[in-house]
């Protein structure tokens, strides 16, 4: 759906901000938990956050953390 979509992007875009705000080039997970957490998008933590512990590495996301976003997980 076209909402989480704008969900997503917007919660990327201040991700990024947050690197950049720290003076990295690559937004970790941190920073996409914070952000989803500022923009109040709560109720998204506990999906991505479930994702993410399952990733292999601690700063990138499974292919599958999209699904959470488009509803098919």
């Amino acid at each position: 759906p076209r909402h989480l979509l704008t969900v997503f992007r917007v919660s990327a875009r201040s991700a990024n901000d947050l690197a950049k705000e720290a003076r990295r080039t690559t937004v970790t997970a941190q920073d996409v938990l914070h952000a989803l957490r500022d923009l109040e998008f709560d109720e998204f933590l506990p999906a991505v956050e479930a994702c993410l512990h399952g990733a292999a590495h601690p700063l990138r996301a499974p292919p599958y953390f999209l699904t959470v976003f488009s509803g098919a997980a």
